[in-house]
């Protein structure tokens, strides 16, 4: 499958907001392994400390995976387009992959606490 990268906003901001886009896609799913492969072939190629670079893979993408259920529910609730719904639980496993970083655990106890499908 093909994926394309929309830069009709585009800004220059932090490297893993593109990577996790590309890799945490609200509307399909990787096979089993490959985010893991895709992102260390990335990283070996690239001068990111790769330290670093997870941590902001992984809170950028909770934040990401966050604002995009919000407009799902919005798209859903105001534009009356149910459709975005099916992505929803896709879009909940991306957030609880990306809590699992060491470096979020306060945002994952916060999570847990405040967004009952979580804990499903």
């Amino acid at each position: 499958i093909p994926y394309f990268i929309d830069y009709q906003d585009a800004l220059i901001g932090n490297p893993a907001y593109d990577i996790v886009s590309l890799l945490k896609d609200a509307r399909r799913d990787l096979g089993a392994g490959t985010e893991e492969i895709l992102l260390h072939y990335y990283l070996n190629y690239s001068s990111y400390n790769k330290t670093n670079f997870l941590k902001n893979y992984h809170l950028i993408g909770a934040q990401r995976q966050c604002k995009i259920i919000g407009i799902f529910a919005r798209l859903n609730q105001r534009d009356n387009k149910p459709n975005y719904l099916q992505h929803i639980p896709r879009v909940i496993k991306h957030l609880k992959d990306h809590l699992e970083h060491p470096e979020l655990a306060d945002l994952k106890a916060w999570c847990m606490q405040y967004i009952k499908t979580l804990n499903d």
